[in-house]
This record gives C-alpha cells, sequence and structure tokens, in this order.
C-alpha cells in the first residue's frame, strides 16, 4: 500500500505504529496484571515518543536553516 504525504494520518509511519503497538501491549499487560512486563511495553513506548519529540525538533531546525540559505541565494 503506498502512502500518500497528504494524509495526516501517515505522518509518523512505522515508529508511531510501533509506538501504539506498544502502548496497547502494555495496558493489555497490566490489565491482565502482568504489570512489570506491561510496565516495560510503557516504558519503551515513552522513550520512542521523546525520540519522535526529538527527531521533530531536529528536522524543524534544519527546515528552517534550509529555507534561509534558499533565500538567500535566491535574492
Amino acid at each position: 500500500m503506498q502512502r500518500r504525504l497528504s494524509d495526516p494520518y501517515q505522518i509518523g509511519g512505522r515508529h508511531a505504529e510501533a509506538r501504539n503497538h506498544l502502548l496497547v501491549i502494555g495496558a493489555v499487560l497490566a490489565l491482565l496484571g502482568f504489570g512489570g512486563i506491561g510496565g516495560a511495553f510503557i516504558g519503551i513506548a515513552k522513550i520512542l515518543f521523546f525520540i519522535a519529540i526529538a527527531l521533530f525538533v531536529i528536522f524543524l531546525v534544519l527546515g528552517l536553516l534550509a529555507g534561509k540559505g534558499i533565500k538567500n541565494a535566491i535574492d
């Protein structure tokens, strides 16, 4: 299946998909009484969330810098 950039639900791709799966697995395990394993899955999901935030900020800064470079080259 081909992903379209205009589809807002596809932004994030497999990273967001993995994070969501880990959250669901962690919640189900916690409900079933496996708190230690469920907590580990939720901990991994939190780490993936903060990695996604960090990558967003890095690429935002790089995009702004590239935009300024292109603007200066045109002027």
